[in-house]
């Protein structure tokens, strides 16, 4: 999907007749439902995205994900950089084998990756034995490519976790970061999830760097351990995260393919200065929950047009962000200000002719039927989307997105609106904290960050993230 740094619209028509056609399918006595009705356009949007609307694939923060762990496999980076860190008992190396080798409920296996020498043509991936894991010798390889790795992985319901210090060798057009970013990408529109766990890890010994002058030694206690994880949903990386146990969670997470904010309409704007409260938008919102899908709310627009949007209604939707949570808690609270004022809407706005909402009793051939036809859609002003507004009560961060939209000149009154929050290319590397990151790993106080780990979570976050995303089934009165 195509970088978004400001409210991106697109309109679109649904394909009404067949809409129609697929309740007329379902004939029976009982008229249609308030879950049932929602449930299909639900469904129809769904449909739409992994046809290519929005980039096509996914569909976090819509469809319900439930998908188990499954079985494992973990895969340890061999490279020689590997070598200096700690795998003694007790150390978060020496853990996570052994959690993941006994601990998990699932059927385990183990690999190691990498180049066994610089430029080599094809990355070698074999079996390994896990007590081998721990000895220093086993970390020869000169780098790897964790695209070319990811590129291996296909969508059998198994999870794949991957162990590494973070570092991608990348030649100076940074052709593989995007390849890297591509490769997720493929993953998450194929349903999958991924999130990036980094542990504090002893190190010392040598480093290697790829770049010119002394690699240095390093020597310290808080060397990052990045561990990536493939899973078939985000319900199976809470599964992984729960059974690693309380007592063993990441310094910090960077989660993709899901969604971590609540993202849901409101009624009244924020009130602008000089005023004492702001402008009524909606009405009678409720949350309907189907079978399938995230819990959906629905509303009645009621808002005029406003001077201040040159003839357009501004809807209003909240996102609460929890700052002791992850990601948000490692970030702090001016991090995640950071990250939130660079987040921007995406919108997609459909028409939805309420004559095909009827019972799915009635033919086509009933006088009493209503008929699908082809309409125009709501119009969403194009023009770049104001920064969201934030607020901070507690341990609470809100967040106000503003999607101006145009009163319709239509007697047909059902529309639905996908609300999509898209990181822009500044924020994209807010959301990894700069503590982790250094574009200069051969000076020996670098030993406790990553180098370039900002660039590479940064394309991870700005090609694939969706941090908050909601449907809204609405009417206009």
């Amino acid at each position: 999907m195509h970088h978004v740094s400001s409210l991106i619209i697109r309109s679109c028509i649904f394909p009404l007749l067949l809409f129609l056609l697929s309740i007329l399918a379902g004939c029976g006595e009982n008229a249609v439902t308030p879950e049932q009705r929602t449930g299909q356009v639900a469904a129809l949007v769904v449909n739409e995205l992994r046809s290519g609307v929005g980039g096509g694939g996914d569909v976090s923060g819509l469809v319900a994900q439930s998908t188990p762990l499954g079985s494992v496999e973990v895969f340890v980076d061999r490279s020689l950089t590997m070598q200096p860190y700690d795998r003694s008992a007790g150390s978060a190396f020496h853990q996570l084998v052994e959690r993941f080798d006994d601990f998990i409920a699932s059927e385990v296996a183990f690999y190691g990756f990498g180049f066994p020498y610089r430029d080599q043509g094809t990355q070698v991936v074999a079996r390994l034995d896990p007590r081998t894991i721990y000895a220093p010798d086993l970390y020869t390889f000169a780098n790897n490519n964790y695209a070319e790795l990811f590129h291996t992985f296909k969508h059998d319901g198994g999870t794949r976790i991957v162990i590494t210090d973070g570092v991608q060798s990348d030649p100076a057009d940074r052709a593989r970061l995007s390849a890297v970013a591509n490769e997720l990408h493929r993953w998450i529109s194929g349903g999958g999830a991924f999130a990036a766990l980094i542990y504090r890890n002893a190190y010392s010994g040598r480093y290697y760097s790829d770049l010119e002058g002394v690699d240095p030694l390093y020597d310290c206690s808080d060397r990052p351990l990045v561990v990536f994880v493939l899973a078939p949903s985000a319900s199976a990386i809470d599964d992984l995260l729960a059974r690693l146990g309380p007592g063993f969670q990441p310094a910090h997470v960077v989660r993709v393919g899901g969604s971590d904010l609540s993202l849901r309409p409101v009624a009244e704007t924020i009130a602008r200065k000089g005023e004492r409260r702001g402008r009524r938008v909606a009405r009678d919102i409720n949350e309907t929950i189907a079978r399938g899908f995230q819990p959906i709310p629905s509303a009645t627009v009621v808002g005029s047009a406003g001077g201040e949007f040159d003839g357009y209604v501004p809807l209003q939707f909240e996102a609460i962000l929890p700052l002791k949570e992850h990601p948000w808690a490692t970030l702090g609270a001016e991090g995640t200000r950071r990250f939130v004022s660079q987040l921007r809407p995406e919108v997609y706005a459909w028409t939805l002719d309420e004559r095909t909402l009827t019972s799915p009793g009635r033919t086509a051939g009933d006088s009493s039927a209503r008929r699908a036809k082809p309409i125009l859609p709501v119009e969403v002003d194009s023009r770049p989307a104001p920064a969201p507004t934030l607020s901070t009560k507690g341990d609470t961060l809100r967040a106000r997105f503003t999607i101006p939209v145009r009163r319709p000149a239509s007697e047909l009154h059902d529309y639905a609106f996908l609300v999509t929050l898209r990181p822009t290319e500044a924020g994209a590397v807010e959301l990894v904290p700069e503590a982790l990151s250094t574009d200069d790993d051969r000076a020996p106080d670098s030993c406790g960050r990553v180098f370039k780990l900002r660039r590479l979570l940064g394309a991870i976050v700005l090609r694939n993230y969706i941090p908050g995303r909601t449907l809204l089934v609405a009417d206009w009165r």
